[in-house]
């Protein structure tokens, strides 16, 4: 099982949940399940599932994710962030930041195989960039976006 935190604010979040689509679609047969923890509001249940449909989301989505739900899977507090289990429900490795895709796949591979190939290295793409209106002075921000906005701490 892979449980993906997004919310449809969050830009990073929403340019990654095609590959969670695509993994969900492509792994189905093997007995993979993605559920996409949204940390929309419950009050905005239809827009997410108008975000799931325009892309064509068909894996189980959870909406009013909390970071309360991310700490008990041993994630921090910024979206995005995965969890990958095992058969046995435990956490097989953990993403804070954007997804890299051939990454996860390789992580399912190991999960669904017989385990004897050296463990694959943790499937963290390449962080994207913070893009914020009226932000114009020169410093980066970390990968990923809090539950409750854009970051504004400087890193």
């Amino acid at each position: 099982m892979v449980v993906n935190f997004w919310a449809t604010w969050c830009v990073p979040c929403r340019l990654e949940m095609p590959l969670f689509a695509d993994i969900a679609s492509r792994r189905r047969g093997a007995g993979v399940v993605i559920v996409g923890a949204s940390a929309d509001r419950l009050e905005d249940a239809r827009k997410v599932r108008r975000f799931a449909n325009d892309l064509g989301i068909d894996f189980p989505i959870w909406v009013g994710a909390t970071t309360e739900d991310m700490t008990r899977l041993g994630l921090g507090t910024a979206l995005p962030a995965t969890a990958v289990l095992d058969r046995d429900g435990r956490v097989a490795v953990r993403i804070d930041g954007v997804i890299d895709g051939p990454g996860l796949d390789n992580w399912i591979d190991w999960l669904i195989g017989d385990r004897t190939a050296p463990v694959p290295p943790v499937p963290i793409g390449t962080a994207l960039p913070a893009v914020e209106e009226g932000h114009e002075h020169e410093h980066r921000h970390r990968p990923g976006v809090g539950l409750d906005g854009p970051s504004l701490v400087p890193s």
